[in-house]
């Protein structure tokens, strides 16, 4: 809308918002559509400015790689876990805090993980349900405690904890077979 003498001056926020939202649909189909037609099985969201993910996506199951950066997004909500073919899947510099609902990574191909830079307070892995997980990244968030039933994550041979706020390292972590790498410096572990 043009701005003209004698009318109200247009709200140049809500404009900037509504294009980018069309932006965004526009970026959204066309990555669904490449998916459908076999031409990719990744989905990338880069500087989306979503505080959700659309019903749209979350719907599509063939997605195999997931990249979430840069955006507004709030929740990573359980109903990723019908996500069944993604084996890596990345939520990284997140411009809210992110929280991970319970059930969102119960994702039985997933082998990496990497929730970085996004704030989140909580972890809720089960290892029992992902046991092909190779390799967990989440360092620079807030996370206090960390998940327990390491043991079941045969196939976990990498972690990254650094710059996190955990006091206590869960006693069976040690119990996860394969794990080679264990970086949790820059935590307040007593």
């Amino acid at each position: 809308a043009l701005y003209r003498p004698g009318r109200p001056a247009p709200d140049l926020a809500q404009l900037r918002r509504e294009a980018l939202q069309r932006e965004t649909e526009a970026k959204i189909q066309a990555q669904l559509a490449a998916l459908r037609s076999g031409r990719t099985s990744a989905l990338r969201l880069d500087g989306e400015g979503m505080p959700e993910l659309p019903l749209s996506l979350l719907s599509e199951t063939g997605w195999a790689q997931v990249g979430i950066y840069w955006m507004s997004l709030r929740e990573l909500p359980a109903a990723c876990a019908g996500w069944t073919k993604v084996e890596s899947l990345t939520a990284s510099n997140q411009l809210e805090p992110l929280t991970v609902a319970q059930g969102a990574l119960d994702l039985p191909k997933l082998k990496r993980l990497e929730i970085t830079n996004a704030r989140i307070l909580t972890l809720p892995l089960h290892f029992a349900v992902v046991p092909s997980i190779q390799e967990l990244h989440v360092q620079n968030n807030r996370l206090r405690e960390l998940p327990s039933g390491w043991g079941a994550a045969g196939r976990l041979t990498t972690v990254f904890l650094w710059n996190n706020r955990i006091r206590v390292l869960p006693s069976d972590i040690g119990a996860a077979p394969s794990l080679t790498t264990l970086n949790c410096s820059g935590n307040m572990l007593t």
